[in-house]
């Protein structure tokens, strides 16, 4: 057999096509109702990003969005309606 020309291309993960939707943060914060701020804080506090990703666009995960999602629909505690019989 000959030798080709050209190498052959590898495919990487970044040649991949994503099959779940990319969403921003912008998008995610106004679902949730919250400011993307206050999303963008949280998001910072939760996954750390290097420097190098900063003032650059974010990506958010599944995981991301999953525990955002989590965090802030989650039903404040109300210590009135819980009645543990421990009343004196």
């Amino acid at each position: 057999m000959a030798p080709k020309n050209q190498a052959p291309v590898e495919e990487t993960e970044e040649t991949e096509v994503e099959e779940t939707k990319a969403i921003r943060p912008s998008d995610l914060a106004e679902e949730l109702e919250v400011s993307p701020k206050a999303l963008r804080s949280f998001l910072r506090r939760e996954f750390p990003r290097s420097t190098d990703q900063k003032n650059t666009s974010w990506h958010l995960t599944e995981e991301m969005v999953a525990k955002a999602t989590a965090h802030f629909t989650e039903e404040p505690e109300d210590d009135e309606s819980e009645d543990d019989g421990d009343e004196s």
